[in-house]
């Protein structure tokens, strides 16, 4: 959206300003409407000895040219309505001309019915129950308008009058046939407006928002504006002063009665003000019709991830500036005020286009920082910043256009690969890695890897070679750069010491075994053969006969089915339950006696271990499985 400034300029002289010369007297109070239906603009003014005068543009819709008519070439010629007449026209009774409706110095309005048509018109005043406006009162000084307000399709009534202030008259019947009840209090969105004295109201979209904007004439001379930050059916006015305020320097010396048309047949709104001495002041509108009257908009950001001291930035839907007064508060998820910024502190933040960034290194925080892993929420003021055409932004809330974030926490997860059971055998120890994904923000790589066995403070590092941060924060440190002298037996721990270019962390892997070497059968005795029952001087038929073999390491015995070991010809077979009965490092085979069995003593003599024995699924904890020589049991 294109930022403007609305501003109007006075033209004065006979080339330049089309009223120049129209004198009324005292107490100007002027309307334009198109009175003959030409399609051009004509004048009717308001004077204070209660007539009205008309003037018609002879000339057309760019360059206008007013011509006073009077006697019967004045449709107006014979109302009088006492002193200080303030007339506006509009379409009453829904018939598609204009009726005339004029405020009056003791405050009430006197309503004349077109009866002619759009482009002869005839005014006859009706009273009683034949006026809409009958009863109405604002004391003195009565100057109306007539707009559609709450956006319903009918005609409303603005009151100006002598105390400064504005009535709203809401029109509770319709189009045609209009019934006019007081709003007061919450239901009237003028409510605590007050001008001084001498209110005279006039409405229309000032800014090109679509929606009804009112500037009010008072008895200074000068104009106040108040911008509709509301909608068109339920508006909310806003006073505007300084630069924000597009009639800021306008003085029209006592009494100034505003109404706004394009005069000049360009598209947009010039402005004419009655004034105390009759005449009538005209400001052309130099810039294009279309302004923005949008108030920036905050970009919704929930849960936004940040460094520890990653700048805040606040991104906006178009360009900003700084407000006159406000302040932004940053507070911790337990809505604690963490730091406060008043928008004058301007070394503790800057805009550029539409961004308002904070620089957290400047709010005096401890270190200088947020704290990692914590969460955070901005609020603002309203209006402490501003578009560029100076429309105030909306207040940002816990709430409301929330703004949340979360300092993230520089670390990474560390996985051997091959140490799911916190082991790495000698199958493994080829294709281990170390592999991990980092979090954080900012620039992260990893500055060394070190490397502790049990319980030692002294590890061996790594810092060359060392594996790169993807982008998506995974890395990867391969078998062969690891140090050589990881052994055996041996438990390690690595630590990674990380950098987000700002801060550093570390991150600890889990503990992790080296185990590398096959289990065994002990060196003495590892075979033992279950005694002959007593009595008996060998086994029989029946009898069970247990064959133990006792190893160098605790064994895990999982699905163990199909392991035996064959002696004779004969399976003896491994009993899980008995061999986790007999110990962690014994295997239990068993062999029921069969009749016509013959084992002699020489036959427990393994020669072939590999087709001898066989055992699924039996590992050592690390994974290694035994292995074997020609032994002889017994």
């Amino acid at each position: 959206m294109t930022k403007t400034k609305l501003e109007y300029i006075e033209k004065t002289g006979s080339g330049n300003n089309p009223f120049n010369g129209i004198d009324v007297g005292r107490f100007s109070a002027p309307v334009l409407a198109d009175i003959d239906g030409d399609g051009d603009l004509d004048l009717v003014v308001g004077e204070n000895d209660g007539t009205l005068k008309y003037y018609q543009n002879t000339g057309t819709t760019s360059n206008p040219a007013y011509e006073v008519k009077t006697g019967d070439s004045n449709p107006f010629n014979g109302i009088d309505v006492g002193n200080a007449a303030s007339p506006t026209l509009a379409d009453i009774d829904g018939d598609g001309d204009l009726d005339l409706v004029v405020g009056e110095d003791d405050g009430t309005l006197k309503y004349y019915q077109n009866t002619g048509t759009t482009s002869n018109p005839a005014y006859e005043v009706k009273t009683g129950g034949g006026n809409p406006f009958n009863g109405i009162d604002v004391g003195n000084a009565a100057s109306p308008i007539l707009v559609d307000i709450d956006g319903d399709g009918d005609l409303d009534l603005v009151m100006g009058g002598v105390y400064g202030i504005l009535e709203y008259y809401q029109n509770t019947g319709t189009t045609s046939n209009p019934a006019y009840e007081a709003k007061t209090g919450g239901n009237n969105p003028f409510n605590g407006i007050d001008v001084g004295n001498v209110a005279s109201p006039t409405l229309a979209d000032i800014d090109g928002d679509g929606d009804l904007d009112l500037v009010v004439g008072e008895s200074n001379g000068t104009l106040k504006y108040y911008q509709n930050t509301g909608t068109t059916s339920n508006p909310a006015y806003g006073a505007k002063t300084g630069d924000s305020n597009p009639f800021n320097g306008i003085d029209v010396g006592h009494s100034s009665s505003p109404t706004l048309a394009d005069i000049d047949g360009d598209g947009d709104l010039d402005l004419v003000v009655g004034e105390e001495n009759g005449n009538l002041k005209y400001y052309y509108n130099q810039q294009p019709s279309s302004v923005d009257g949008q108030a920036p908009t905050l970009t919704t950001q929930a849960s936004a991830e940040l460094g520890e001291t990653s700048d805040l930035i606040l991104d906006f839907n178009e360009d900003i500036q700084a407000g006159s007064t406000g302040s932004i508060v940053i507070k911790g998820s337990d809505d604690g005020v963490i730091a406060t910024i008043n928008i004058t502190e301007t070394t503790k933040f800057s805009i550029a286009g539409d961004k308002l960034t904070i620089d957290v290194s400047a709010l005096g925080l401890t270190d200088n920082k947020l704290t990692q892993g914590s969460s955070y929420y901005i609020t603002m003021d309203a209006g402490t910043v501003t578009d560029i055409a100076g429309n105030d932004a909306a207040a940002i809330t816990k709430d409301t256009n929330q703004w949340a974030f979360e300092i993230i926490v520089l670390t990474t997860d560390i996985v051997w690969a091959g140490a799911d059971d916190n082991y790495i055998n000698n199958n493994e120890k080829d294709a281990t890695t170390l592999s991990g994904k980092v979090t954080g923000i900012g620039t992260l790589t990893i500055t060394k890897i070190e490397f502790f066995e049990g319980s030692n403070t002294v590890g061996t590092a790594i810092t060359s070679g060392l594996p790169a941060v993807a982008a998506d924060g995974t890395w990867t440190l391969a078998h062969s750069a690891m140090p050589s002298e990881l052994a055996d037996g041996k438990t390690y721990t690595a630590v990674v010491t990380l950098s987000d270019g700002t801060n550093s962390a570390i991150s600890t892997s889990t503990a992790v075994t080296y185990d590398i070497i096959n289990p065994t059968p002990i060196t003495t005795n590892p075979w033992t053969l279950s005694d002959i029952p007593a009595g008996q001087s060998a086994f029989k038929t029946g009898d069970v006969i247990s064959l133990t073999l006792t190893m160098s390491e605790t064994l895990k015995l999982n699905n163990t089915t199909g392991s035996k070991v064959v002696i004779a010809g004969k399976d003896f077979v491994l009993d899980k339950t008995a061999s986790t009965t007999a110990g962690d490092k014994k295997l239990v085979f068993k062999y029921s006696v069969q009749a016509g069995d013959s084992i002699a003593a020489t036959d427990f003599d393994i020669d072939n271990p590999t087709s001898d024995i066989t055992l699924n699924n039996i590992t050592d904890v690390a994974g290694n499985a035994p292995v074997f020589t020609a032994d002889r049991v017994c």
